[in-house]
């Protein structure tokens, strides 16, 4: 038929995600010309592929083939990017190093870190734990090739750098036994300000975040005890020092039977696992497959 391959992949990412919006990020692209493309591809195949409505995207009958073939090809094409990157001598020996905190490794990344494990075995990998500050500095000398935090989708780094978003969450407020007996009702974000607060030192985009929040509802974020690292936060909470919040993710990896959660009734903004790397630096192979498997195995 002459078609033009790219409408293939592109079809193959709607596909897999039911969504323009979703494959337009996953492919950096926009969302009216991957409508386009789809509109073109179903007129050149001559038949309906997507069924279009306010729910979402579903696939005809047509397009269900299309997707299992499309499916197998882009199997066969990833298998064959791993095979040249092991066949490569000096990728095999190279390293990738990634800046990211505790919260966000056990929170959202330790499955995936395992599968880019798996799928480079000769690779080192080295992770770094540090402020969002001391990444950018790094990420500008080239010590660390990428940096995974959480933050506001609409948070600017400046032109020095790009960012991708993967994945959007929220954040829970968590208190020990102590404080039991307060969680029963919901609170509003007021009440809560009242309470001891635990939390990571200004100058991480943690206290920027909670700071912007308390801030938008009159209040002040004001830590009655500060952490210096995520890891420090959990025990502390346990040990009924405190409230502190964390996403809601982080309690597949740690024992919260002791915990409780603050109902407030406030409504908070989402927070987003973002990439961030250097505007002037060349694309690695090993970051760019870092971020392919972000993008498939997290949900934006």
């Amino acid at each position: 038929m002459g078609i033009n391959y790219n409408y293939y992949r592109v079809f193959y990412y709607v596909a897999k995600y039911k969504s323009f919006t979703k494959a337009a990020r996953v492919l950096q692209g926009n969302q009216s010309n991957i409508s386009r493309y789809m509109t073109s591809l179903e007129e050149q195949m001559g038949c309906k592929l997507l069924n279009r409505s306010n729910h979402g995207i579903t696939l005809t009958p047509q397009g269900k083939i299309l997707y299992s073939h499309m499916n197998v090809i882009h199997q066969h094409v990833q298998a064959a990017e791993s095979e040249l990157v092991h066949a490569d001598k000096e990728t095999s020996q190279s390293s990738v190093v990634i800046g990211l905190s505790e919260m966000t490794l056990h929170g959202f990344l330790v499955d995936i870190i395992s599968k880019y494990r798996e799928m480079y075995p000769d690779v080192k990998i080295r992770l770094v734990n540090e402020t969002y500050v001391k990444a950018l500095e790094d990420l500008k000398d080239g010590l660390i090739d990428i940096s995974l935090v959480t933050t506001r989708l609409d948070r600017n780094f400046g032109k020095d750098f790009v960012t991708t978003p993967f994945r959007r969450f929220r954040s829970t407020a968590f208190c020990g036994p102590k404080f039991r007996d307060i969680c029963i009702d919901m609170h509003t974000l007021r009440e809560v300000s009242n309470l001891p607060l635990i939390g990571l030192s200004d100058g991480t985009l943690s206290y920027e975040f909670y700071s912007d929040i308390f801030a938008e509802y009159g209040l002040e974020y004001n830590l009655d005890t500060v952490t210096q690292t995520d890891g420090q936060t959990i025990p502390l909470i346990k040990g009924n020092m405190g409230i502190g919040f964390l996403p809601e993710t982080i309690t597949r990896f740690y024992d919260f039977s002791d915990f409780s959660k603050i109902e407030i009734t406030d409504p908070m903004p989402d927070r987003y696992i973002v990439a961030i790397e250097s505007a002037n630096k060349v694309k690695a192979p090993l970051v760019e497959a870092l971020k392919n498997l972000l993008l498939v195995n997290m949900t934006p």
